[in-house]
């Protein structure tokens, strides 16, 4: 606009000549890679010049020193000319893909419902969990991921956790894929979920037992393998070398020593569309920040999931059940405990699935005592954005005699992209 103005005053009797210099002086100015492929590929600084020679002397002079005042302000706001080998880099590419998830909740408890801490969480709303899931590609043969998390650690006191951060590489060799950095570990299956994505609003006794309040992440390196078998199951093999912080049966964050983790998984073809998935995993590592004693904790894990042939058709039915067996070597003495859940979840039409889970587990730290729970519920998806939960749970557990059976309000909602779904969901 800049120019257009210095040139229209003092000659907009001679508007009409100053546009097709002008536009003529940018175009030969302006880089190759900015312009439509064959769209100006004719143009010439002096293309229109002969039709000037019919002029006087005098238009010929005027329309000489508007051209030349006209590429010389298309000099002053051109681009520089990059080489023509020179590849264009699309920096929207670099962008990261941003999720946030929110996990609203409510409950009303027959007694008293309290959190790992202590607290009273029974009778109120709460924004459990807000989460930032961030992913992008870093390079050809890596993929990042960050995770963060606000969640609600005492009723109205908020802690930013970072949940997992970690490079994946691919295709490294001998079939071989990584995972450095901070990430959920992979004891069984069900440990691998985020908050928002459980298939029910709590997470199973047993796992809150053995692997923590909201389940096992650890900082370390993850070795994945599959076999490139040409007949029979297909093998999947984890080994993952870990700090060893796991509160529930390990050192804590006072741990000094690493910590070991194996899974192995197999995959049988029921038909085109269902599959089962049966799986076995152990971890060892120090079992107190001092002393010499140690834990193992060993696993296993079965998934059965059950499409039609037709896809039309949005039915499906989820089976999945894990044990787990503890020794722990403790200064106070030897602990050995046991703890199992079962789901089942039916899904009857495209966005609705209605569920039941069985809970039993002993405990972590002595040898003696169990709880147990029953619960039952009801999802319903708006849209691959939000969905809707409610729920009945009731709880038998010696370590909660006020607790009795509490009902569940539950509202999950995405911003942003959507990332795949967990392997409950059939959509």
């Amino acid at each position: 606009m800049g120019v257009r103005r210095s040139l229209h005053r003092p000659f907009h009797r001679r508007l009409l000549l100053v546009l097709p210099c002008l536009t003529c002086a940018c175009a030969t100015q302006l880089p190759r890679a900015s312009l439509p492929p064959g769209r100006f590929d004719d143009v010439s600084p002096t293309s229109d010049s002969q039709g000037d020679k019919q002029g006087d002397k005098q238009g010929m002079d005027e329309l000489a020193e508007l051209r030349k005042q006209a590429a010389q302000a298309a000099n002053e706001v051109a681009p520089p000319k990059q080489a023509a080998s020179q590849p264009v880099l699309n920096l929207t590419a670099l962008n990261p893909r941003i999720t946030v998830f929110g996990d609203f909740t409510g409950n009303l408890t027959d007694g008293t419902l309290r959190n790992e801490a202590g607290d009273d969480i029974g009778d109120r709303f709460s924004l459990r969990e807000a989460e930032l899931d961030l992913r992008a590609d870093i390079d050809p043969t890596a993929k990042g991921v960050a995770i963060f998390s606000v969640g609600e650690e005492a009723p109205g006191e908020y802690k930013v956790d970072l949940e997992e951060m970690y490079a994946r590489f691919l295709g490294l060799p001998a079939n071989l894929r990584a995972k450095v950095g901070r990430f959920r570990t992979a004891f069984g299956q069900f440990n691998r979920l985020h908050t928002h994505d459980l298939p029910q609003t709590t997470r199973p006794l047993a796992v809150k037992t053995f692997l923590g309040e909201e389940g096992d992440n650890e900082s370390g390196v993850s070795l994945e393998y599959l076999a490139p078998w040409e007949s029979g199951p297909a093998v999947h093999l984890t080994y993952e070398l870990i700090n060893g912080e796991n509160p529930a049966v390990l050192a804590g964050t006072s741990s000094r020593d690493f910590a070991h983790l194996g899974h192995v998984s197999t995959f049988f073809d029921l038909s085109d569309r269902s599959y089962m998935e049966l799986g076995g995993s152990l971890m060892a590592g120090k079992a107190e920040a001092t002393g010499s004693g140690m834990t193992y904790l060993s696993g296993v894990d079965l998934l059965i999931k059950l499409l039609p042939d037709d896809d039309s058709k949005k039915k499906s039915f989820v089976f999945h059940t894990e044990g787990f067996h503890l020794d722990r070597a403790l200064s106070a003495g030897d602990v050995r405990s046991d703890g199992a859940f079962a789901s089942a979840i039916y899904q009857f039409d495209r966005n609705w699935y209605l569920g039941a889970r069985g809970d039993w587990t002993e405990f972590n730290d002595v040898d003696t005592g169990h709880a147990k729970a029953v619960s039952g519920w009801l999802s319903y998806y708006t849209s691959e954005f939000l969905r809707l939960r409610i729920g009945y749970e009731q709880l038998d557990d010696p370590r909660q005699p006020e607790a009795n059976g509490s009902f569940y309000f539950q509202m999950t909602f995405v911003l942003g992209a959507h990332p795949p779904h967990p392997y409950w969901v059939n959509r």
